[in-house]
């Protein structure tokens, strides 16, 4: 048995988004418990939200039962899609506090990041030409990522309670600077997202 079966016995399922990204799919997940609960959401694109939408479906589910939405980094790949499902459903969107400032402010904190990444490179000896390139290829990825208004801020070491499991909030940095790992440690399974990933660029 693989890790998504044995998660998928545990009431966590694995539903495979696209993305317009070289690195492909992206995972997200819905956690059958009260509330029902989503991880993730895909980037903001239409057949990203019909993949996602098909997928809760086939669980036997709706958009609009999501009740709560954990965010497990800033990435616009796993961000997305959360405003469209809160209009849809009114869920809760619970996210660590270190993220709430750069998704709640999602353009203006991408642009902050693109202008100090502007300033790194051309310090370091980048052309300008390259980096005005790899500044627009950011500005354009952009529309797949979306402000999120998080109305339930985490802390690590804080404990997500659902009806018949708790999960375990760990802030752990690295593949973005919010990363954040959730662990049901009765059931040994750690909701990890991009902190593990088997192949990247």
């Amino acid at each position: 048995m693989d890790g998504f079966e044995a998660a998928a016995e545990a009431g966590i399922h694995r539903i495979a988004v696209p993305t317009p990204f070289a690195v492909g799919r992206v995972n997200v997940y819905v956690i059958e418990d009260a509330p029902l609960t989503l991880v993730d959401a895909g980037p903001n694109s239409g057949t990203s939200f019909d993949e996602l939408q098909r997928g809760i479906d086939r669980l036997g589910h709706s958009l609009d039962e999501i009740e709560l939405i954990v965010l497990t980094h800033q990435h616009i790949d796993h961000l997305g899609l959360i405003p469209l499902v809160v209009a849809r459903s009114g869920a809760e969107v619970a996210a660590i506090d270190a993220a709430v400032p750069f998704v709640g402010n999602f353009r203006g904190e991408a642009q902050a990041d693109d202008d100090f990444a502007r300033d790194l490179m051309l310090r370091h000896g980048i052309a300008e030409d390259v980096v005005t390139a790899l500044q627009s290829v950011s500005q354009a990825f952009r529309a797949w990522g979306a402000s999120v208004e998080v109305t339930r801020p985490l802390r690590d070491g804080d404990t997500l309670e659902l009806s018949d499991r708790t999960l375990h909030v760990h802030h752990r940095p690295g593949h973005s600077p919010t990363d954040t790992v959730f662990h049901d440690r009765e059931r040994r399974i750690l909701l990890a997202a991009d902190h593990l990933l088997a192949h990247i660029s």
